[in-house]
């Protein structure tokens, strides 16, 4: 087996994740900045929260969404603003 073993602590893990997180929510959010609004589909992956979940958190008011012509979108800001604040954790 050619792997390599890293001790870290509980806290060192959690800033290695949060890195990566934060890398590649930039990478999503970057790749389209012309794009002001997001559907459930990719809300969900931002998330990483299934379609019930960001359904839930709708019914809740945690997170706003708005109809846009027949669709219901999601500001961009606003989906940002849920991420920072953790408000699904």
């Amino acid at each position: 087996m050619n792997g390599l073993i890293i001790e870290l602590t509980k806290e060192e893990l959690r800033e290695q994740i949060a890195q990566v997180f934060d890398q590649k929510f930039r990478e999503v959010v970057l790749k389209a900045p012309e794009s002001q609004y997001l559907n459930y589909r990719e809300v969900c992956k931002l998330t990483k929260l299934s379609r019930c979940t960001v359904y839930k958190y709708v019914k809740d008011g945690k997170l706003n969404v708005c109809k846009v012509g027949t669709k219901r979108l999601f500001k961009l800001s606003d989906v940002t603003k849920f991420i920072e604040n953790k408000a699904y954790k």
